[in-house]
């Protein structure tokens, strides 16, 4: 089944900067690194950061889209993403089959990031071994308070309907 006129008319949209609802903090980095069990004293330890070439703490990079999830209590805050306004009639569940990461700057306690995500593309219907669905890729990029890049984000999901 091809892609509707409505649903093809979306790739390419981006959706509005989608702020962080808190700043970069070191606790959170923290909290973070103890749970993965990072060592990495550039993120913890003040002193060895400060004498690192990055001057001080920074945040673990796989930590990016963290920063930026929106709050889920007491009221969920979902922001208008160019996916959301997809159709695509009898596929309902999600599967993420893909993600590529790239880190163009460190992220420093105080940092108050955003991203923008873009609609880059919608498959017709393809069958595969879980199901018939849609593959989608999106890109969002992540901003620091200064404008500057400090990381991508290129996701493809799956959208189908599961095999009986």
């Amino acid at each position: 089944m091809a892609l509707s006129e409505k649903d093809r008319a979306l790739i390419g949209k981006e959706s509005e900067p989608v702020h962080a609802p808190d700043e970069v903090s070191k606790s959170m980095i923290r909290h973070f690194c103890e749970m993965m069990e990072d060592p990495n004293p550039l993120y913890t330890d003040e002193e060895y950061a400060k004498n690192s070439k990055y001057g001080g703490i920074i945040a673990p990079p796989q930590m990016l889209m963290v920063w930026c999830m929106p709050r889920m209590w007491p009221f969920p805050e979902f922001p208008w993403i160019p996916m959301a306004e997809l159709d695509l009639p009898g596929v309902d569940t999600w599967i993420a089959t893909d993600m590529i990461h790239e880190f163009h700057k460190p992220v420093r306690p105080g940092d108050k990031l955003y991203y923008i995500m873009k609609l880059d593309s919608v498959s017709d219907m393809k069958r595969t071994r879980i199901g018939e669905g849609h593959f989608i890729t999106t890109t969002q990029t992540y901003y620091n308070q200064n404008k500057e890049m400090v990381g991508r984000e290129v996701r493809t999901v799956l959208k189908y309907k599961p095999n009986e």
